[in-house]
């Protein structure tokens, strides 16, 4: 894209911004996964414990993990030698590549013994970064390219590879441009944003009370504790119009990219020929004392306006002007108002203890750099671990579980819900038992009461439950708002006594805080290496589908019930994943174990009594099945998950690491020596384990069989799904993903299954991890959050006829897949469902061959299913008879 002219450029840079504002450039989206790298930016500087460091190499690693997120669709470990080879190559490649280097202008310097102008090794550390950094990349996405699962620039542009093959364009956007077009990226989205953030952190050694005013009004708009947000840049005028200086004064690339005339031209009077080599001097326009003034004073309050907003002069012009303006423009305005928010939030920034300040001269190469300098980051607070340190070791700790159980107890059965609610939390019904609160308003399914309290209190409102403010989110714009833009503090899990009972580890589930991150963080690697959404994922799930169709033959068309048979099929897939192998349907450990797990999520709604009163197991005969569930879990953990753990700790190797235990394995011992060792560990793999089987079973299995309920309450549906089959597949070829693009309507039919179904209604409950304002409302810490995805996939208002079964409401007038925003099935935010992408693959291959072998008819007396379902944690089907009769 840098280097090109012409219709070669135009295509290039088209084709670019299409897929940088695909994958949110500018958005949201991107903001997310920028904070995130923010976030180990500043633990890389807290690790200095405010000693003197140089923050030159760490903050071009950092700022290239962002685009590497964007390109490769992962980051790198700052420790990782061959990322921390290909940053060094890239600084020393911009630093000498100003357009006056006579290595740049004549190449054939490279022969003079020596190489004194470093051309030899600007050619030497280019090939290096295509062979060993770019090419390898491009590579893997290459043989594992799926037009379904495409989720990062290079698996976007090998789609426009096919796209523009049969056009005109295929002379530009073709794989040999593609490791180049790899290469600008990084080039443009690197050094401007790192060299920006130095020279803040520069300027504000020299002007310490701007850093002050920066941190002033941080605190005033963001406060100390929550991350800053893409929303508040507005509300930030004094930190905009210091970017804002910084990027004038520092004047980062002062004579921008040369350019070139295309043929004579006629400009101030002057006759320019073609091919005339061109020079924006942007440094004549950024330092011009006629525009600003004082040119050479560092002073953001000119970008300041009488009313208090930021002046944006025509002449501040940074990132040039024109088509050839910086292409990473709206990425690197983002990172750096996220950067310095996050940095000045936590740190302030001294000279070292000799008070040297650093040079405000700098080093010309590609872009302007200053010279490296050291600085003392000292945090303007305590950590968070040590003031939990501090707060606990108030505390007496509990000498025994029992203890600890009821102390609790007895600390619900003394809270009592006030008769008259604050007025400031989300309204909701009056008067509110003790202990129980509001339960007694609640059937076990509580849908029909939530949507009469949508109507009489609005959509957000709240009631008490055990002591506890739960605080229901209806309607998409709500919901949003809490999870996707409020994450932060909407993301926690509340606490429940019974999980402790059950197990002091934390998985991913109902985890919090750093250690959710870092599970989080660590098992979506690990499922993305083991192919999540990709095609070497498919065919294992394909083989298990054949296995499954091959079951269902052998009821030769005679009625069956197909729960348990579904629920071994689909849990098998994760097994696959998680074990690296498959059970028999008829295994009697692998049966005990889906029973198990059917039956404890049957039964874990967060409104069920036993899931809030633990004690109640001591209640003689258990009939709140607590007791039950406690030894089920035990079981499934000591017979089934724990021996298959200890199996892949015996015979672990690293050159063999073929399933997520072993990889998870792998992280513990990677993580062994990091802070992160709290969390990614032996004791804590169990769990996650169980998580990964909950979240990759019920819910997909469940998603089966109402699809096939559904189909015999409308059988024109399936037989419309079947000619789509014919046409597109035949009858005896496998449906394989790439044939998912072209089947329409059965995609609409899956869509409107999730959507009718309503299979995880509450989704999972959440908690806040601070006090927060939504919607008018302030809903305290430690809330329990209830996101009714009910009220948005049920809504009239968006939906017309939402308990019609009508997959054409997905289809648009030009036969296309209609994703509406408020198509949620799986959740929105941070939270969403970890294993979305499986579950989505699992359904169409699933269902696609299942409807190509078989016709689902009722039992011979023509009983339909009930389309009433069973809530627990996920709204399942009441069990029915299907005849699955061979086409």
């Amino acid at each position: 894209v840098a280097d090109t002219s012409g219709p070669l450029w135009k295509a290039q840079r088209k084709t670019c911004l299409e897929i940088l504002r695909e994958f949110g450039m500018g958005k949201n989206v991107l903001a997310l996964k920028v904070q995130e790298e923010v976030d180990e930016y500043v633990n890389a500087i807290a690790s200095k414990h405010s000693q003197p460091f140089d923050m030159t190499r760490m903050t071009q690693i950092s700022i290239s993990n962002n685009i590497c997120s964007i390109v490769f669709g992962k980051r790198f470990d700052y420790q990782d030698p061959v990322f921390l080879d290909y940053v060094r190559a890239v600084d020393e490649y911009l630093s000498t590549s100003s357009a006056n280097n006579p290595g740049v202008i004549f190449p054939n310097l490279r022969f003079i013994p020596g190489d004194p102008f470093k051309v030899h090794k600007r050619l030497q550390d280019f090939r290096m970064l295509l062979s060993k950094f770019i090419q390898p990349a491009i590579d893997r996405h290459v043989q594992e390219f799926d037009e379904d699962c495409v989720d990062d620039f290079i698996s976007a542009y090998i789609r426009q590879l096919g796209e523009h093959r049969t056009r005109e364009t295929h002379d530009y956007i073709n794989e040999k441009n593609l490791p180049k077009v790899v290469l600008d990226l990084f080039g443009a989205g690197t050094e401007t944003t790192s060299n920006a953030i130095r020279w803040t952190v520069a300027y504000f050694l020299h002007h310490p009370h701007v850093q002050d005013k920066c941190y002033q009004e941080i605190v005033n708009v963001i406060g100390t504790d929550r991350k800053p947000e893409m929303t508040d840049r507005q509300e930030m005028t004094y930190l905009e119009a210091t970017i804002m200086e910084v990027l004038r004064i520092a004047d980062i690339v002062p004579m921008s990219l040369p350019h070139s005339t295309s043929c004579d031209v006629t400009l101030a009077g002057y006759t320019i020929p073609k091919d005339a080599f061109i020079m924006p001097n942007l440094d004549s326009v950024l330092q011009d004392p006629e525009v600003w003034g004082d040119p050479d004073k560092f002073r953001p309050d000119r970008f300041i306006g009488p009313d208090g907003k930021i002046i944006r002069p025509d002449e501040f012009i940074p990132f040039s002007v024109g088509r050839r303006v910086c292409l990473g423009e709206s990425l690197a305005r983002m990172e750096l108002f996220l950067y310095l928010t996050t940095m000045i939030q936590h740190f302030r920034f001294l000279p070292p203890e000799d008070d040297q300040l650093p040079s405000l001269e700098g080093i010309m190469g590609m872009t302007y750099s200053p010279k490296r300098f050291l600085v003392r980051a000292v945090p303007r607070k305590e950590t968070e671990l040590f003031a939990i340190q501090r707060i606990y070791s108030f505390y007496p700790v509990f000498r025994s579980r029992a203890e600890k159980e009821l102390a609790e107890f007895r600390l619900v059965r003394t809270t009592q819900q006030p008769r008259h609610r604050n007025q400031s939390v989300p309204p909701g019904p009056g008067f509110a038992l003790p202990l129980l609160g509001h339960l007694h308003l609640l059937e076990t399914d509580p849908r029909a009461k939530f949507r009469e309290w949508r109507r009489q209190y609005g959509d957000v409102f709240s009631f008490y439950m055990a002591g506890r403010l739960v605080v229901v989110l209806n309607g998409y714009d709500v919901i949003k708002q809490a999870l996707v833009k409020q994450a932060d503090t909407f993301s926690d899990r509340p606490h429940f006594l019974l999980l402790e009972l059950m197990t002091d580890a934390r998985g991913v589930a109902d985890a919090s805080g750093p250690l959710w991150k870092a599970q989080r963080k660590t098992c979506l690697e690990i499922l993305r290496e083991f192919g999540m959404g990709k095609n070497v994922l498919a065919l294992k799930v394909q083989e298990e589908v054949d296995e499954y169709v091959n079951a269902i033959a052998s009821k030769h068309g005679q009625p069956f019930d197909m729960t348990r048979m579904t629920q071994i099929s689909v849990s098998n897939n994760i097994c696959s994943i998680v074990f690296g192998k498959r059970f028999d349907y008829q295994d009697p450990v692998f049966l005990d174990y889906v029973r198990v797990l059917d039956e404890n999520l049957s039964t874990n709604s967060s409104s069920n009594p036993g899931v809030i009163f633990p004690n109640l197991r001591f209640i003689p005969g258990d009939p709140f099945k607590v007791h039950k569930r406690l030894q089920d879990f035990r079981m499934l953990i000591s017979k089934f998950i724990q021996p298959a753990i200890d199996r892949h700790v015996q015979e672990f190797d690293e050159d063999c690491v073929d399933d997520f235990i072993s990889a998870y394995i792998r992280q513990i011992g990677e993580h062994r020596t990091r802070e992160t060792h709290d969390y990614i560990n032996e004791k804590n793999l169990p769990k996650v384990v169980l998580d990964l089987f909950g979240a990759g079973t019920e819910t997909t299995s469940n998603a089966i069989r109402w699809t096939v309920a559904y189909f015999l309450h409308h059988p024109h549906v399936q037989d419309k799904c079947y000619q789509e089959i014919v046409n597109v597949i035949g009858t005896d070829r496998k449906p394989e993903m790439t044939d998912r693009q072209e089947m329409t309507y059965l995609e609409a039919t899956i869509m409107e299954v999730l959507r009718i179904a309503d299979i995880v209604p509450m989704s999972l409950p959440h908690a806040t991890s601070c006090d927060v304002t939504l919607a008018g409302y302030t809903v305290p810490k430690d809330a329990f959050i209830m996101p009714n995805l009910d009220s948005v996939l049920q809504d009239p208002e968006v939906w017309g006829d939402p308990d019609k079964f009508r997959p054409d409401r997905f289809i648009g007038h030009d036969g296309k897949i209609i994703r509406p925003d408020e198509f949620i099935p799986f959740s929105v935010g941070r939270r969403v469902c970890l294993g979305e992408s499986l579950a989505r693959m699992e359904l169409f291959l699933y269902l696609t061959t299942m409807i190509q072998h078989f016709r689902f008819l009722p039992p011979e007396n023509d009983q339909l299913p009930s389309l009433e379902g069973i809530l627990g944690l996920t709204y399942s089907p009441k069990r029915f008879l299907v005849r699955a009769v061979p086409r």
